[in-house]
């Protein structure tokens, strides 16, 4: 699924029309595929072949709702994480990334391209992980040794309904 689809339907509940359709456009029948195990608040729709993992997230927990019973409501895609080639099994996501990144991009370039992150993870003065807000969404950047991202993550904010 490209990003611009994504972007669409990130935070959107798996029973919206919009939701279905898009997965349906890739062969994806949410229904029987997503399974919510009791006590669960999240669940994951892993396509290693297509270097992606769909996250979803109870209606309660996706919306901060103390209220409800966990499993109650509907889930809602809550986010994705897009892979480069050979991380964690995964086949690299062909298709372009969010805010013009790409798997090769030096800290330096994600940089220029993201601003300075609002929050950061190092070991021994290598960064394993940063973190933006953009445009509603929550872009998390994993590293590899080579300080090049080999995973991202792309979250809606819910905070923004």
């Amino acid at each position: 699924m490209d990003i611009s689809l994504l972007k669409k339907i990130l935070g959107l509940s798996v029973e919206e029309e919009e939701t279905i359709s898009a997965f349906n456009r890739y062969g994806i029948d949410l229904q029987k595929e997503l399974h919510l195990s009791e006590g669960d608040y999240r669940t994951y729709l892993d396509r290693e072949a297509d270097g992606i993992c769909y996250v979803f997230t109870d209606e309660g927990v996706f919306f901060n709702n103390e209220d409800q019973i966990i499993g109650q409501g509907p889930l809602y895609l809550s986010s994705v994480f897009l892979y480069s080639e050979d991380t964690d099994g995964y086949k690299q996501y062909s298709k372009a990334l969010p805010f013009d990144l790409y798997f090769t991009d030096s800290i330096n370039a994600i940089h220029a391209k993201l601003g300075t992150p609002h929050w950061d993870r190092k070991d021994d003065g290598s960064v394993i992980s940063e973190r933006w807000d953009v445009d509603g969404f929550r872009v998390h950047l994993f590293y590899s040794e080579n300080q090049t991202s080999n995973i991202i993550s792309f979250e809606y904010l819910p905070q923004n309904l």
